[in-house]
């Protein structure tokens, strides 16, 4: 923070600056345009205590801000939530292998992996069965009712439908994010002789702030950066400034500054894991949410890994400088020793996390020309998975 001396007179400011969205342009996803809110705020007062001897000055600013969060995003689509994938089922491009049946196969068709059997036929040594045929004996790429994992069902669905016909994406939300800090300064200064000074300082930040996912609700969706944050900062200091003569002068520094950090994923108080019946994922008070699911054709689904976020740091700090002028040149010479404590809890995936690639729905005969991520959510095959709630401790250094 940046403060400065009271004087024998009373002085101050009050400020604000406002601005909105009337003027600004629309951002290049957004087919309208999207509220924006910013006031920054504050004023500054400082003045006498005891005329040439003690002076005090203060300052608070403030701001708050709240504007649209454009996201875009690939979610199913409306035959996708009930398990058919005919839409990336490729007639025009077969393979040159057949399926375990006989019957060719094609690019981007969908297999029922559980009954994989060896085949001398194709080139991998294995082939593959198709979930179903059309009435014209081309399979059908749709997954049946019977196939559909119960969970893999209610999480597909948990999805947003699409609303936009676009390039890469086909949904695009507009969450509103929230900002706020509030910053106060505090300062007293003393003279203590005609050979001494001295100054006490107190600063302090609170800032809040919604950072929102692209998804509503469960869905979530959002990264690291994303939920509920609170930072908080203070700092304090006191300095002495004896003038030893004309030439020399020594300041002596005491400070102290601690910063915390706690941030949230969004539904971090809610067991929606439990109420969705996901076997697995522990629950505690800051631990809700679901895991996070990511895709090789959708975008990524649940809460993000390395939340929440718990960071505690303080720093000590003695210094001293002692000034000297000889002549045309002036020399400084100094110490500082400055203790520092940093404590941070983030276990990298405390609801754990899952991958769904195409594997397990691909073409055993021809790997790599079939198989969806969304289809292998649906039979509840994932190819990846982990849970780890490890967390990092506690770091000490002193630099000198």
């Amino acid at each position: 923070a940046v403060t400065r001396s009271g004087s024998n007179d009373l002085h101050g400011v009050l400020y604000e600056f406002v601005r909105n969205q009337k003027m600004d342009a629309m951002n290049r996803y957004d087919t309208s345009l999207q509220p924006y809110h910013q006031n920054q705020f504050g004023a500054t007062i400082g003045g006498r205590i005891l005329r040439n001897k003690l002076f005090f000055f203060g300052d608070y600013e403030g701001l708050r801000i709240s504007q649209s969060q454009p996201n875009t995003a690939l979610v199913p689509t409306a035959a996708q939530f009930n398990g058919d994938f005919s839409a990336q089922l490729n007639l025009a491009a077969p393979t040159g292998v057949k399926d375990c049946n006989g019957v060719p196969t094609y690019s981007g068709e969908l297999f029922d992996t559980t009954l994989t059997q060896a085949s001398a036929a194709n080139p991998s040594g294995y082939c593959g069965v198709p979930f179903g045929y059309g009435v014209n004996g081309n399979p059908s790429n749709v997954i049946p009712a019977a196939k559909v994992d119960r969970l893999g069902q209610a999480l597909i669905h948990l999805f947003p439908s699409p609303n936009v016909i676009a390039a890469g994406y086909n949904y695009i939300s507009n969450p509103k994010m929230t900002e706020s800090n509030n910053q106060e300064d505090y300062r007293v200064d003393q003279v203590l002789s005609t050979h001494d000074t001295a100054f006490y300082r107190f600063s302090m930040s609170r800032s809040p702030s919604i950072i929102p996912s692209p998804f509503p609700g469960v869905a979530d969706g959002g990264g690291f950066f994303a939920g509920i944050q609170q930072l908080n900062a203070y700092s304090a200091a006191i300095s002495e400034t004896h003038v030893i003569s004309p030439t020399k002068v020594n300041e002596i520094r005491l400070g102290y500054n601690r910063q915390y950090t706690d941030r949230y994923q969004e539904n971090y108080n809610q067991n929606e894991s439990g109420a969705l019946g996901f076997p697995g994922v522990p629950y505690i008070s800051g631990n809700g949410g679901l895991p996070q699911l990511t895709f090789s054709d959708a975008s990524t689904l649940g809460s993000p890994t390395y939340l929440p976020a718990i960071e505690r740091q303080n720093t000590y700090v003695l210094a001293n400088t002692f000034t000297w002028i000889a002549g045309s040149q002036t020399w400084k010479f100094g110490g500082e020793i400055r203790p520092e404590e940093f404590t941070m809890s983030e276990p990298p995936s405390a609801r754990g996390n899952m991958g769904f690639g195409p594997q397990f729905t691909d073409n055993a005969g021809d790997p790599g020309s079939g198989g969806s991520g969304l289809a292998t959510l649906l039979t509840g095959q994932p190819d990846s998975g982990g849970i780890n709630s490890i967390e990092t401790g506690d770091y000490g250094r002193h630099t000198y």
